[in-house]
């Protein structure tokens, strides 16, 4: 009785391997050494390693998986520059895609674009916080006219560690992010096609 739950068991797991599809040569190689080529780009972002040396110790044969690997990396560290380190990032993430791509005149008319771009989303975000603090500067000038006026001594509150204007510049901010990151992604598919 039980080899008929068995065989019952067996028959469904077979039907169901045969809805899978076989992997190719290729998609296997493709799984095998593209996180060789993540863990170059890691290393060049990282730790300043040289992309071009990696390559170069790359098989022939193995090199456009490996190298799929690494623009992938590239790509995905180049972010808005939301704070320093974001920005820093971004530039070399951008050398080191001028390592590895061919067609750099095209790249480098990519990467200008790129820096105009983080230029203007930049002063955008300052300019909205300008504009946030102009915003709530008015009405914590009169709340600490209130409180002065009620405890008789002047007091001096960081406008910009309040909680309310946190939560205001995060909302400006995500609305700027929101414009800019479709921008940043054409720039990133034209880079991806790029020999």
């Amino acid at each position: 009785m039980s080899d008929g739950k068995i065989k019952t068991a067996m028959e469904k797991a077979l039907e169901r391997s045969e809805q899978f599809r076989e992997v190719s040569a290729a998609e296997l190689k493709m799984m095998e050494y593209k996180p060789k080529g993540n863990t170059i780009a890691g290393n060049f972002l990282n730790n300043n390693t040289d992309i071009t040396s990696e390559l170069e110790q790359t098989p022939e044969d193995i090199r456009s998986f490996v190298l799929t690997g690494i623009e992938e990396t590239l790509l995905q560290n180049i972010t808005l520059p939301e704070n320093e380190r974001a920005g820093q990032i971004s530039k070399k993430a951008l050398a080191g895609l001028q390592q590895i791509k061919e067609d750099n005149e095209t790249l480098n008319h990519i990467i200008s674009e790129l820096e105009y771009l983080f230029n203007y989303y930049q002063q955008a975000v300052e300019q909205a916080k300008s504009s946030v603090h102009a915003k709530l500067a008015h009405k914590f000038q009169a709340a600490m006219q209130q409180m002065e006026a009620q405890y008789g001594s002047s007091m001096q509150v960081d406008l910009e560690s309040q909680p309310e204007f946190q939560t205001e510049l995060r909302k400006v901010t995500s609305d700027l992010n929101q414009r800019f990151e479709s921008s940043l992604q054409q720039a990133k598919t034209k880079i991806k096609s790029l020999n």
